[in-house]
């Protein structure tokens, strides 16, 4: 289990003490009990702060595998369910790395402001272009939160894209990455 900080209020399951400040691996100080037995049973803590501890354990072992920061992690996350959203609703169930590229680029679309914050960010998490991504989402098939498909290659990731495609205006606009938008998504304007 990897060592994410608790750092929300969260009362032993069995003797009430505050576990705040320690991480889900340790043991509660006063009673042995360990901290993963409270989260899971989930004593007084918010559904929302559980499932978020979950993420981040999850987050902090693909970062571990992978060599990048839990902000890269959690991005390249949501950007793996936000494409697999898009792509199930069109009936497919698998997708390729230039789908979840297109992805990247559409989920980026909502989550900046704009290309500058979009390049300052992702710089500052290690993204530096598609070959980030796909080590990033390589290392989530080897720690177990991701599958593959037979004939699924992180060499398909090479030369999709960089920082300086997102930099430009080309980014915010449909086929920046050739190939338009993957099948399932809305034609954009």
């Amino acid at each position: 289990m990897a060592r994410v900080p608790i750092d929300t209020d969260l009362p032993c399951v069995d003797c009430g003490y505050n576990l705040r400040g320690l991480t889900t691996s340790d043991k509660c100080p006063e009673c042995g009990t360990p901290a993963i037995e409270t989260i899971e049973a989930g004593a007084e803590a918010r559904e929302s702060d559980r499932v978020e501890l979950a993420q981040r354990a999850r987050a902090l072992a693909v970062a571990e595998a992978s060599g990048y920061g839990v902000d890269a992690v959690l991005f390249v996350s949501a950007v793996l369910g936000h494409t697999l959203r898009h792509m199930r609703r069109g009936g497919q169930e698998h997708v390729t790395a230039r789908d979840v590229c297109a992805g990247f680029r559409d989920y980026a679309r909502m989550y900046f402001n704009d290309g500058a914050e979009a390049v300052d960010l992702l710089s500052e998490w290690g993204l530096r272009g598609s070959d980030d991504v796909g080590k990033v989402i390589f290392a989530m098939i080897e720690t177990g939160h991701a599958k593959s498909a037979e004939g699924d290659r992180i060499e398909d990731f090479a030369g999709v894209f960089t920082l300086d495609d997102l930099a430009g205006d080309t980014f915010w606009t449909p086929n920046a990455l050739g190939g338009g938008d993957p099948p399932g998504y809305p034609a954009r304007q």
